[in-house]
């Protein structure tokens, strides 16, 4: 239902499962899901213009109220392949920028001019402006030591020059059964402990758009400050705390330390305290100092 506020109508949609509200201008807009069709509809609320299209599984409305991609799935032969769709709002135009195989996440940059998505056949980058599609990582591979390769996404950097980025490894293997096991004191964890550990580690990264360079933020047993996800966060520097690895098992030998990192070069600083946390703009630490107060 759709009321006018300061007229005396009302609208109804029926067989709705979702929606969004968007601008586009002065053009308000509502994007719905209907049920029976299976249909996206975007709805000009001002002149009751509306776009349809079929088979949309994911969508990003961008906050400038004129950029739209939307996910959908096609079948091409024997095949169903996944098809990004950049469309402008304000005429209902759309353009194909990517048709394959599964795409697992996309993202936009703040000003709306490039995307950024991953699939199977690697990361992939799209500029709106030059038109250009670009495969940033094959197989999501990198040239890292480690062997880490890309598993997700995060945001484009506040300039539109890098990708923070997710790097993932293997779990560990579980050792195998009729071995001889021996135990130390410095395990940082018992051996039944370290068996159960398969599951697979992740750390940020960001990935520069210029050069192609990957630099590794996050290292085994730390974790960044997330604040740097948020709206209106630096990302341009960072907090880094090396948690207790042990995690309160049956030996603690691991003490907490933490840095200010430069999100855009990996440079640390080592901080004397830990502190509570880094403020969203990146310019203050604050600290929590416990001391005895005289009675």
């Amino acid at each position: 239902m759709v009321i006018s506020l300061g007229k005396d109508l009302i609208r109804y949609i029926p067989n709705v499962s979702s929606f969004d509200i968007c601008r586009n201008g002065k053009s308000e807009w509502i994007a719905y899901e209907s049920k029976q069709q299976q249909e996206t509809i975007f709805l000009n609320l001002s002149t009751d213009q509306r776009y349809t299209y079929t088979n949309v599984i994911n969508k990003i409305l961008g906050e400038d109220g004129q950029t739209v991609i939307l996910k959908t799935k096609k079948k091409v032969g024997s095949q169903i392949l996944d098809e990004l769709i950049w469309v402008d709002l304000s005429t209902g135009k759309g353009i194909s920028i990517w048709e394959g195989p599964k795409v697992s996440r996309f993202v936009l940059d703040s000003k709306h001019h490039q995307l950024a998505f991953v699939s199977e056949k690697g990361l992939v980058a799209y500029n709106m402006t030059t038109k250009k599609l670009d495969l940033l990582s094959h197989n999501l591979t990198t040239s890292l030591d480690s062997g880490l390769k890309i598993g997700g996404i995060k945001r484009f950097s506040d300039a539109g020059d890098g990708i923070f980025i997710e790097l993932v490894e293997e779990g560990r293997a579980k050792a195998n059964s009729g071995i001889v096991e021996v135990w130390s004191y410095l395990d940082p964890k018992i051996q039944p402990l370290q068996e159960k550990e398969t599951e697979t580690a992740s750390y940020i990264a960001f990935l520069n758009l210029m050069d192609r360079k990957i630099i590794r933020l996050e290292r085994e047993f730390e974790h960044l400050a997330y604040n740097m996800f948020v709206d209106g966060s630096s990302d341009t520097i960072g907090l880094i705390t090396q948690y207790d690895r042990n995690n309160g098992d049956w030996y603690n030998r691991s003490k907490t330390s933490s840095y200010l990192i430069s999100l855009k070069n990996g440079r640390r600083i080592p901080l004397k305290y830990s502190p509570e946390g880094l403020s969203p703009t990146g310019k203050y630490l604050v600290f929590l100092i416990l001391s005895t107060i005289p009675m």
